[in-house]
Parts: structure tokens; sequence; C-alpha cells
């Protein structure tokens, strides 16, 4: 299943190469890196979106992925 994610986060980033302004891609390009695990990916396009509609969305999936760094630290 994480392919699929891989696949998806590929033809988002295909998207906004074509349509660099559309915010909507850029969100679920961000939600589909982290689907696939590549949290790091994931954070750094989250950042990205700088629309006040998906504000929240993003916060709030920046906030899960500084958590689970901050697990994946505290166990290591």
């Amino acid at each position: 299943m994480s392919s699929d994610f891989v696949t998806a986060a590929k033809m988002y980033e295909e998207l906004i190469k074509v349509c660099p302004d559309n915010d909507e891609y850029k969100m679920n390009y961000a939600q589909a890196l982290y689907k696939a695990a590549l949290y790091p990916e994931a954070t750094r396009a989250a950042v990205r979106v700088d629309n006040p509609q998906y504000a929240q969305k993003m916060l709030m999936l920046q906030v899960f992925l500084l958590l689970l760094r901050h697990e994946t630290f505290s166990r290591g």
C-alpha cells in the first residue's frame, strides 16, 4: 500500500511542476509523502503550503511529523 502513496506523491510532484501555484496539489503531495512514510520529505512539503485555507491541516501534519521524529529519537 505504501507504494501506492509513493506513486501518488510522484504524480502530485509532476502536477506541481505544471501548476506551481496550486496549493491543493501541494497539500495532497505532503499528505501522500506522509502516508508513504517519507517523513522528512513530507515535512519539507508541508511547510511549502502557504494558503490560509490549508493552514490548519498542514500545521497538524507538521506537529504529527514532529512528534513522530521525537518518538523515533526517544527509542533510539
